[in-house]
């Protein structure tokens, strides 16, 4: 696991540890991804509304849906770009 996926693993979970939503906790984690990648994606197991709840409210849009390798699940692709989110910010 690299640094900064570890470091952002970190403040989602000290985020929800001071009370924030799943989503805030998420957008933070987001930012703090999105100051050094130009590209976050996230991976959740198709029937998992509420973590796919979560990546919409935090601007995420669906790439696609694909088979885990690992375990052979279906799951869904969301990705944002720092350019869409800085679009969407301003709007």
């Amino acid at each position: 696991m690299s640094r900064l996926l570890r470091a952002s693993l970190e403040r989602m979970r000290r985020g929800l540890d001071q009370g924030l939503s799943a989503a805030e906790a998420a957008r933070a984690a987001l930012e703090f991804g999105l100051a050094a990648r130009d590209r976050i994606v996230a991976i959740v197991q198709t029937g998992n509304a509420a973590s796919e709840r979560v990546m919409q409210k935090i601007g995420m849009s669906l790439e696609r849906e694909t088979v885990d390798p690992t375990s052979g699940r279906q799951v869904r692709v969301y990705e944002i770009t720092r350019d869409a989110q800085l679009t969407a910010r301003q709007a």
